[in-house]
């Protein structure tokens, strides 16, 4: 599975999925913009399926190998220098968790601030979740460069929610 990962993340378009990932991004907050309830049922089973759909990815399709810890904060751009694929697998860590960002504030209750601040905690906490089994079971490169990505990743999609408000409050002045 992470060889079928590889080829895929090589053969990608890099500037395509990123400009494909802020049209979901603007399409789900103009979505949101429509029923609050709506999107909150939504962005529930939403939040289920992308949350199983990470784990999936990063843990359960995996198989054990001689992985190493990278615990240096923004190593992975030193590494990049000279095998660039690695910028490939940050951006595409950064979208992976981008759902995570639009959908989790629609779940949540409290004031926008609050819904965003605890979304890029969770966030956060998923991401070192996922980092930890990864060394726990050795069937991944346990490295802080991701949980930073991942949680900027999750930080970006929460942009979504920010705009969806922004879409409603427009639509009430019309």
């Amino acid at each position: 599975m992470q060889s079928q990962f590889n080829s895929i993340a090589q053969s990608l378009n890099l500037p395509m999925v990123c400009i494909f990932a802020l049209i979901i991004l603007v399409g789900w907050a103009l979505f949101s913009a429509s029923s609050n309830l709506i999107i909150r049922r939504i962005g529930f089973v939403l939040l289920i399926v992308v949350t199983l759909a990470i784990l999936y990815i990063t843990i359960f399709s995996r198989s054990r190998i001689n992985a190493s810890v990278h615990p240096v904060p923004f190593s992975t751009f030193q590494r990049a220098k000279v095998y660039s694929g690695l910028y490939i697998y940050m951006v595409l860590n950064m979208i992976m968790f981008m759902p995570v960002g639009f959908t989790l504030p629609f779940v949540l209750y409290g004031k926008p601030v609050k819904r965003i601040l605890w979304t890029i905690f969770l966030g956060f906490l998923l991401s070192i979740f996922i980092e930890a089994i990864q060394e726990i079971f050795s069937i991944g490169y346990a490295d802080i460069d991701d949980v930073i990505v991942n949680t900027l990743g999750t930080a970006i999609g929460s942009f979504s929610y920010l705009l969806s408000l922004m879409f409603t409050k427009f639509k009430k002045k019309s």
